[in-house]
């Protein structure tokens, strides 16, 4: 939660949402709900409620330094989500996916700030008339200022699992003809989802385009930073039966490096790659790539290793059992992803860069630090692990 509370103090020093009081919004005929008041206004228009799920994780050691402990074993909870709908009267959606009703601004993705974002702006939109449409998320995607915090697992593990959630409500029937909406992460892999989910993608409009009237809404809320257990297997679950994914399918068994080329990147590469290569490693370089490559690189892994980053969203495709080994910079260890390994009953490790200065305190500098390993340790790390790999052979 600590790290959610940074982010969200840091974006809204930028944004100046500190400033912008409830008093300016009724002034101005809006009221801003919280949370716990979106959900007791709707409470009538729920279709469907995913009950809270706990996690126990465990202590993981550092693996460049076992006396550390990266993580101290605690229980993680994720609370409740929902998925409503109503029929839309007097409502319309913000340049940025929120979703407002009579002057009401619903909250469901934490706070307000893309309904706040350039409030002061005339809304130019053309409006679009269609009968159901699903705001999916009510954050505007700022690439200049806030690329650091939007991406890959944000969509994966915020947007399209949300968008699973409401197609297990509403089923599959007519989702076809209903419409996407919000303010787009820029990224091929969007309207990929939509499709491997049963959605129609050319049906998706980006939020600051047109002003929807519909006829009917159907909306979800987003829970936490590490997504409800049952959010997680209702996508993994429903793309998997759209692939015909199953246990029965036979794994490569890969061992796999997954390379990085911006921010956060191993600075002695060259040497570990060829540590890697001795013991079988297979090395997956940073470029872009289908989801449908994604997922089957990740489903034909026995064992993952690479620096902490968004790609590693795709775990939720590894077989139970295949290891996961995140390299972290000094500065910025967050559990996302050994909670996800849980969930999906993988092995886990860690090694955490101890030759940087630690700058946890600014976390746009900690998100971009780079990591040095230590060849010697981790070799020894992996021996361990994987068993003695081949002596290098010196050519003559």
């Amino acid at each position: 939660m600590s790290t959610i509370k940074n982010i969200i103090k840091i974006i809204k020093r930028i944004t100046g949402v500190n400033s912008i009081s409830h008093t300016y919004w009724r002034a101005k005929g809006f009221l801003l709900l919280t949370v716990d008041e979106t959900v007791q206004t709707l409470k009538s228009y729920c279709i469907k409620v995913v009950p809270e799920s706990s996690v126990d994780l465990p202590d993981i050691q550092d693996e460049n330094n076992p006396r550390n402990k990266i993580y101290k074993a605690y229980t993680f909870t994720s609370g409740e989500v929902y998925v409503w709908q109503l029929e839309f009267k007097d409502g319309f959606i913000s340049k940025h996916g929120s979703v407002i009703v009579n002057k009401k601004v619903f909250c469901t993705d934490w706070d307000h700030r893309g309904f706040e974002h350039e409030f002061w702006k005339k809304d130019k939109r053309l409006p679009k008339h269609v009968k159901t449409v699903i705001p999916l998320l009510s954050h505007h995607q700022d690439m200049q200022v806030f690329y650091s915090l939007t991406g890959y697992y944000d969509f994966v593990l915020l947007v399209a699992a949300k968008l699973s959630r409401i197609k297990d409500a509403v089923g599959d029937d007519n989702i076809q003809d209903m419409y996407i909406t919000y303010h787009s992460f820029g990224g091929r892999y969007e309207r990929e989802y939509m499709e491997l989910l049963g959605f129609n993608p050319d049906n998706y409009v980006d939020s600051r385009t047109y002003n929807f009237l519909a006829e009917k809404v159907i909306f979800g809320n987003t829970g936490t930073w590490k997504p409800n257990v049952n959010e997680i297997l209702s996508l993994k679950r429903n793309i998997e039966s759209r692939l015909n994914i199953s246990d029965d399918t036979p794994s490569a068994g890969n061992r796999i490096y997954i390379s990085r080329k911006g921010r956060r990147k191993i600075e002695n590469e060259d040497e570990l790659i060829e540590l890697l290569k001795r013991f079988g490693f297979i090395i997956i370089e940073d470029r872009e790539r289908s989801v449908v490559e994604q997922i089957n690189i990740y489903r034909n892994a026995s064992f993952i290793i690479g620096p902490h980053g968004a790609s590693f969203a795709n775990i939720i495709w590894c077989r139970p059992g295949t290891f996961l080994y995140e390299l972290f910079p000094k500065s910025w260890t967050p559990d996302y992803f050994l909670y996800m390994a849980k969930v999906n009953n993988m092995q886990y490790a860690a090694y955490w860069d101890d030759t940087h200065k630690d700058i946890s305190n600014d976390l746009f500098e900690a998100l971009h630090q780079n990591i040095y390993v230590s060849i010697p340790k981790l070799q020894s790390s992996l021996e361990s692990l994987l068993g003695k790999c081949p002596p290098l052979q010196v050519l003559e």
